[in-house]
């Protein structure tokens, strides 16, 4: 869950700006917001402006940190992101900061870059407590190598575990700790839990959707009958005529693709648990099971006149109509 999101020096916006979900002191209606341990946070949230105000760019400030996450910083293109409105900005650092929840604790995380020279320069991480924070770690650049400083209180073991791969770290410009860390093998002990709880938020429940994304919310929607009556419903009130949706398995070995667009899914897919790609019109799902791949095709029902069931493919719907799929992932 987000709580804040805090950006300076990227693409549009100059100096610090703040996005927050944490409810004001006006009084909303309770269904507006979810309590938190006694934090009331907005389920969702509008922003408005005129044309070229930044709108888009927030968007993109979100989805640029999380691929710096899940991918590192050398395999993103960074050049020109900065302010460039201001000259001196691009020697400044750029700075992202997210306090989120995941598994029932609360946290700030971020990072500052010197995008011109695509580096990593700063990193920290704050366990979020009702009085004060606790530092889990910080890492900032001295004598020109990367410095580590673990603010949790670790057994031997494992605090040997950790200097070695701080010594390890310290030429590492470009992935961050808390993603080298959970490149590792932690599950054995606890003290890395706030690692891995801020790492899986941004791989497993942060979504961004742009207006050319595809919610990969259909394919679940599709294998749930329950979900498929809700997103029915949906549907229903804004009238677009969508009876069903369906999903229907296609046999892989039959499954005929180009081979640049095979190469593609083949390198997504290794990210993601269900991908989305369109062939001729039709879309297509992709899914990783445990020990395979599942390939459906993706209709939308409608009934025609004498009440007999038509399956249209996604991309003969409506623009409009296409949106209310990624509405529903709200």
């Amino acid at each position: 869950m987000l709580l804040k999101f805090n950006i300076e020096n990227f693409l549009s916006f100059d100096k610090k700006v703040m996005f927050s979900l944490v409810a004001n002191k006006e009084r909303r209606k309770k269904s507006h917001y979810k309590s938190v341990q006694g934090v009331n946070i907005l389920k969702s949230s509008i922003i408005y402006g005129a044309n070229a105000s930044g709108k888009s760019n927030l968007i993109k400030a979100i989805y640029f940190p999380q691929q710096v996450v899940l991918k590192g910083l050398d395999r993103i293109d960074s050049s020109n992101r900065h302010f460039r409105l201001d000259e001196n900005r691009i020697n400044t650092p750029t700075i992202f900061n997210f306090e989120i929840k995941s598994n029932n604790k609360f946290y700030s995380y971020g990072f500052a870059l010197q995008l011109n020279k695509s580096i990593i320069i700063e990193e920290w991480l704050y366990e979020i407590g009702e009085k004060k924070e606790r530092k889990i770690f910080e890492r900032f650049i001295e004598d020109g190598e990367h410095k580590i400083e673990i603010g949790l209180k670790l057994r031997k073991t494992v605090k040997i575990r950790f200097d070695v791969y701080s010594i390890d770290f310290k030429n590492s410009n470009t992935i961050l700790f808390l993603s080298e860390i959970n490149r590792k093998s932690i599950d054995d002990f606890p003290e890395a839990i706030d690692f891995k709880n801020v790492y899986d938020w941004f791989e497993n429940k942060l979504t961004v959707l742009f207006p050319i994304t595809k919610y990969a919310g259909l394919n679940f929607i599709g294998d749930d009958n329950t979900m498929s009556n809700v997103f029915s419903e949906f549907l229903d009130i804004f009238q677009t005529g969508i009876n069903n949706i369906t999903s229907e398995e296609i046999n892989i070995e039959q499954f005929d693709i180009p081979k640049e667009i095979k190469d593609d899914l083949v390198e997504k897919i290794k990210k993601e648990k269900t991908i989305f790609f369109g062939i001729n019109g039709i879309t297509y799902s992709l899914k990783k099971t445990k020990d395979n791949y599942k390939i459906k095709k993706i209709g939308l029902e409608h009934l025609s006149n004498n009440g007999s069931k038509i399956v249209f493919d996604f991309d003969n719907e409506s623009d409009g109509t296409q949106r209310l799929f990624d509405k529903f992932a709200l």
